[in-house]
């Protein structure tokens, strides 16, 4: 499968977002307003994409969840059904760093965050969410931040992903694709090496849904 750039991925949820706000008749004007932008920053999307950050907000304010939005697609359940759309919480199992080689982290409990909850719809049951530090992935998720994962779609080449090896461990990485029995992700910090993995060391590749800021997360109701 051809390699997607984000500037292709992020064109493509604008022209999405621009077939939403004429089937529900709002004006630019009216969708700046509710994403908190000015409309010029509309302009600048449609000629270069909507960056990824903007993606929660604008599937909060159009009504529709963001695989709808991305135009991901499913895969089928084990029998045969397709996932089915959740409430919007999304469980919290720990605290990742991307280490300082940018390699597979322990995921460790969490004192402050763990076992709450983020509210972001998905249709996986399976979704989760880890609390990341480190830098091998600034600019694009900044220490502190959530990555919710999907395990029920197939990753695509373009996406970032949490890859998990046989001993529990997982890193965050962008997937470039997959070579005959080797995987190969880079890391979005340029200081960071390209790192190839052998097929053999990898449990799962699970997409990343969204990066969510930690001020959305929801403490555990005591």
């Amino acid at each position: 499968m051809a390699y997607q750039s984000d500037t292709q991925k992020n064109k493509q949820v604008m022209l999405r977002v621009d077939d939403l706000l004429k089937k529900k008749g709002l004006s630019v004007a009216e969708f700046a307003s509710l994403m908190g932008v000015l409309p010029s920053y509309i302009s600048n999307w449609r000629r270069r994409g909507m960056p990824s950050e903007r993606w929660v907000r604008a599937a909060e304010v159009l009504g529709v969840s963001i695989d709808q939005l991305t135009g991901r697609t499913y895969s089928e359940m084990p029998d045969g059904s397709m996932p089915v759309v959740l409430s919007g919480s999304i469980p919290i199992i720990g605290c990742a760093k991307l280490g300082d080689d940018g390699f597979f982290a322990d995921v460790f409990a969490d004192p402050d965050y763990s076992q709450g909850t983020l509210p972001i719809p998905s249709r996986d049951p399976m979704a989760y969410a880890i609390r990341c530090v480190g830098n091998s992935m600034v600019p694009r998720i900044q220490p502190g931040e959530f990555v919710i994962a999907e395990p029920s779609i197939q990753a695509q080449p373009g996406d970032e992903v949490v890859v998990e090896d046989f001993e529990g461990r997982r890193m965050v990485k962008k997937l470039l694709y997959w070579k005959e029995d080797s995987l190969y992700l880079i890391s979005i910090n340029e200081d960071y090496k390209p790192i190839i993995l052998d097929k053999s060391k990898v449990k799962c590749v699970h997409p990343v849904l969204a990066i969510v800021p930690k001020k959305l997360w929801k403490p555990p109701i005591s």
